[in-house]
């Protein structure tokens, strides 16, 4: 659905400007475009990477926004001072903790949901074992 919007947006946008040379790559680049907003919307719905992203949030600046909320409210001056300071630092153009917050949200979700693949190789290992052991016994 964000998806159709955007592409009607972009394509009122290429129509007001009236540039023969925009609408002709839109047009080359329409399937990429499209392909690229639905690989981030199939990434936005699974439960894990939402799981992971609020976790590498809350890391990452969570921290400080508690901070600068329950400073005032339980009376505790350097509470709000540090997290007013580290949200501010946030601020600057020069720092870029989403790049960080995604990226420690990749490591996380690989920490904690790969036991799928754990279990696959080592139950093809643990065969192997049994069949090497048989043999032997056999011989």
């Amino acid at each position: 659905m964000i998806i159709g919007y955007l592409g009607v947006g972009l394509i009122i946008v290429l129509i007001l400007m009236d540039c023969k040379r925009i609408k002709m790559l839109y047009r080359e680049y329409k399937i990429q475009i499209n392909a690229f907003f639905k690989r981030i919307w199939a990434f936005l719905r699974d439960w894990r990477n939402a799981l992971c992203f609020g976790i590498a949030w809350i890391i990452t600046n969570g921290w400080g926004w508690f901070f600068l909320i329950a400073g005032p409210i339980f009376g505790a001056k350097w509470m709000t001072r540090i997290g007013g300071a580290y949200i501010a630092f946030l601020w600057l153009p020069m720092v870029n903790e989403k790049v960080v917050t995604v990226a420690l949200a990749v490591l996380i979700k690989k920490t904690l949901f790969r036991r799928k693949h754990e279990s696959n190789e080592t139950s093809s290992s643990k065969d192997d074992g049994e069949e090497r052991i048989g043999l032997e016994e056999r011989i």
